[in-house]
């Protein structure tokens, strides 16, 4: 018999996700607890403006972690629970799939050709019945679950999730509410990472902050020379470094949720549109702004540019290691370093990236873009980009956003 159904891939992403969630809110209580421990031991030693000043950044930064926990932990029990559903259902169209396979088989051995293919024709119809109602189920469930994280407010509540546009998207079984609410539901997911994503980075940072003021103020009072260097230690380097990792680590997760619910959804409807993957603003202003470029047709070589075509919005995965360095040989080359031409700290920035099927130099409608752009930037950007496409399976297409 020929395959039921699409095969979506195995739910570990959005297992992963849910440990990556787990994790996030557990990294924030040592920050809540050493918040709190200042706002509330230092009693009557805290004394003056500076100190109040300390106090409250230490108050808010309890607020901050504790908000940032408790929305982590939330996400991790819808991650769970979903993974779990997922993973049930496919358990149960697989078992479905081999009985039918099995009777197919014992047909064929006792009926004639013709009474056989009667058999097969309805084998087929039945059990394709029998594993879209199976996911029908997992996809209400999984709806019950969102509906609950809509309510505990992890996302803004101001910020409706919409379904990616329409573009390069594919499937004749018509629309199946089931499966848009899968994906309006992996939406969700993703614009909750992209709300933590905030939340992450500065609750790191302002917790970093509390403790360098409170370390100093108490070294000062105390002449503890360990204190102050516990302050000192918190240089604006480190707490960024800290404070993005913390931002791309629940953005990465999020994405992976999402694109396990987008897996299911497709396998109940047929349908393949593009995700999306996001860039932050901030982190990422540089990779952004090539990227807006090179669409606009400004293509770049290095630190000069020319108008010409305009290089695509949707991407296409492609996991194929070999071709993947292939296609960034291509795009670099002649493409001198920053180095050399007086921008030491730079990357060579390719777009399209070379980990898409669009990449390189072997296209008769647009022709890549690589410009000098700061290293952190750009390195930053391939690594989460990496991460949220991590789980997608080769010629699944996807576009590029910026943050809120």
């Amino acid at each position: 018999m020929e395959s039921l159904a699409p095969t979506p891939a195995r739910p570990d992403g959005i297992h992963e996700a849910g440990e990556a969630w787990s994790r996030a809110g557990e990294d924030t209580q040592p920050a809540r607890d050493e918040a709190h421990r200042f706002a509330g031991h230092t009693g009557q030693e805290w004394r003056g403006e500076p100190a109040e000043a300390a106090r409250e950044r230490a108050r808010t930064s309890a607020a901050d972690a504790q908000a940032a926990g408790d929305d982590a932990r939330a996400l991790t029990r819808f991650a769970t629970a979903s993974g779990n559903e997922i993973s049930s259902a496919r358990q149960d169209t697989a078992a479905n799939t081999a009985r039918a396979d099995a009777d197919d088989q014992l047909g064929k051995t006792l009926l004639s050709p013709e009474e056989s293919e009667v058999v097969t024709r309805n084998l087929v119809a039945t059990t394709a019945e029998q594993n879209q109602n199976r996911y029908a189920v997992a996809a209400a469930n999984i709806k019950t679950m969102g509906d609950d994280l809509r309510g505990a407010e992890v996302a803004n509540p101001g910020k409706t999730p919409k379904t990616p546009g329409a573009p390069g998207s594919t499937g004749s079984k018509g629309d199946v509410p089931e499966a848009e609410n899968l994906r309006a539901l992996g939406n969700l997911a993703s614009l909750a990472g992209r709300t933590l994503d905030d939340v992450a980075e500065t609750g790191v940072e302002t917790a970093a902050r509390a403790v360098d003021a409170a370390s100093e103020w108490l070294a000062s009072v105390t002449g503890n020379d360990q204190l102050e260097a516990v302050g000192k230690a918190l240089t604006p380097d480190t707490v960024d470094f800290l404070g993005n990792h913390a931002g791309d680590a629940v953005l990465n997760a999020s994405s992976q949720a999402r694109n396990e619910l987008h897996h299911t959804a497709q396998a109940l409807d047929g349908k393949k549109s593009p995700v999306e993957v996001y860039l932050d603003r901030d982190r990422h202003k540089d990779s952004l702004q090539h990227i807006r470029e090179s669409q606009r047709g400004q293509i770049w070589s290095g630190d000069t540019y020319v108008m010409s075509r305009s290089t695509p919005e949707v991407l296409t995965v492609d996991k194929n290691a070999a071709e993947k360095e292939a296609r960034r040989d291509e795009a670099m080359q002649g493409i001198p370093y920053g180095r050399d031409v007086g921008l030491p700290g730079h990357d060579r920035d390719e777009f399209p990236p070379a980990m898409s099927v669009e990449g390189g130099r072997r296209h008769d409608d647009w022709d890549p873009s690589v410009k000098l752009i700061p290293s952190r930037d750009n390195r930053s950007a391939g690594a989460t980009m990496g991460g949220q496409t991590k789980n997608l399976d080769p010629g699944d297409t996807f576009v590029i956003r910026e943050t809120d």
